[in-house]
């Protein structure tokens, strides 16, 4: 059985306005179609800083969809 889910986590840093990190959300799904939004919250462990936490689903019976998945999130 192969990888059905994964989950994001991604933490800015020196971003005062929750709208950034709103905006990398959107910018995130124009990447990947199959994610939807768990949560934006701020992150305690540094200043000014929010995390992003996105699930992604992945179609287990598609191992090149899981290798274009995780390269579209590593691309710059």
């Amino acid at each position: 059985m192969g990888i059905q889910a994964c989950r994001l986590e991604i933490i800015t840093e020196n971003q005062k306005d929750k709208n950034k990190a709103e905006k990398l959300y959107l910018e995130i799904i124009k990447i990947l179609d199959n994610c939807s939004l768990v949560s934006i919250e701020k992150y305690y462990k540094f200043e000014n800083s929010y995390k992003i936490t996105i699930n992604i689903n992945i179609d287990k019976n598609d191992n090149d969809n899981i290798l274009t998945t995780a390269y579209n999130i590593a691309s710059p």
